[in-house]
């Protein structure tokens, strides 16, 4: 046997051997470079996604923060209204409080000037009823004084047919001229009477005349009260309309103010659960970036690595 053809064989066979096992690695080298360069792609992807991710994050806070404070501002704004609501509330209470004072002062003043009216009538009636009387009573007077005046005539005549009789006519005489003295004092008196009763029925004139101004001014009085009686109640409804509205307003804005509560207290609890998320996020994004890092350097290395292969 001939060792030195077989050692030929062998070694063309050898040699063979390497020639297809460094095309092998040479070509996996490749492909390895085309994956790492494939990973070095996706690797720049997920850095981008991971500021991506940064950003979102961020402007997240901000949105929320955003919210928070305007939250928190509907709060204060409403808090501010419903203090001016129940301050609203609380005059047009008091407000409504006075008036229903002032109409009971008023109605009390109008009671007060209808009796005063019904007396001033009263009185009215009753000095009529006088003054009548007083007329009759002069009426009566004059009546006395032609009465007085006739028997003055007759006690005259009855002198003179006395002074004619003679002595025999003294004794009616005398009685002719105590008639005369009496008809002079009842007609004296008569005429006292009369002027008596002509002042008195002048003073009566004039009480009155006063007492149907003094009921003009009471009947425009009562008028008067019960105008105002009238615009009171107007303003009494106009402003029990309005507490009603400010009652309604009132209700609304508790039930906004409790909204907007809950609305604060579920955006604080995602404010906290995103500030939660965020700090986890940043975490996950700060770990990976130690591992992208630590995967940076090995796949330079890998890449170095081939460079010198090839």
């Amino acid at each position: 046997m001939d060792f030195s053809n077989t050692k030929k064989e062998n070694n063309v066979e050898l040699g063979d051997t390497k020639v297809i096992s460094n095309d092998d690695t040479v070509e996996f080298l490749k492909n390895m470079k085309i994956k790492i360069e494939d990973i070095i792609k996706q690797h720049n992807e997920v850095n981008s996604e991971h500021d991506i991710l940064k950003q979102l994050t961020k402007d997240i806070e901000n949105h929320m923060s955003g919210i928070s404070n305007v939250t928190k501002n509907a709060i204060e704004s409403t808090n501010l209204l419903f203090e001016k609501g129940n301050k609203l509330l609380d005059l047009t209470e008091e407000t409504i409080e006075k008036s229903v004072k002032g109409r009971q002062a008023i109605e009390l003043n109008k009671k007060e000037i209808e009796s005063l009216e019904k007396e001033i009538k009263g009185t009215y009636s009753s000095l009529n009823e006088l003054a009548e009387r007083f007329n009759k009573i002069n009426q009566i007077a004059q009546l006395i004084t032609g009465i007085a005046r006739q028997t003055n005539l007759l006690a005259l005549n009855a002198s003179i047919e006395a002074a004619r009789a003679g002595e025999s006519g003294k004794g009616f005489a005398v009685v002719a001229d105590e008639v005369k003295k009496l008809a002079e004092v009842t007609g004296s008196s008569t005429k006292d009477i009369t002027d008596l009763i002509r002042s008195i029925n002048d003073d009566t004139k004039v009480v009155l005349d006063n007492a149907g101004k003094s009921t003009e001014f009471v009947e425009h009085g009562i008028k008067s009260s019960k105008e105002a009686m009238q615009k009171i109640d107007d303003t009494l409804s106009a402003f029990s309309e309005v507490e009603n509205i400010v009652k309604a307003v009132k209700n609304s804005m508790t039930e906004q103010k409790q909204n907007i509560e809950e609305i604060s207290q579920k955006t604080s609890a995602i404010d906290d659960i995103l500030n939660n998320t965020s700090t986890q996020i940043l975490k996950h994004i700060d770990e990976a970036s130690v591992v992208d890092e630590a995967l940076d350097e090995s796949v330079n290395e890998l890449v170095s690595f081939t460079e010198k292969l090839n």
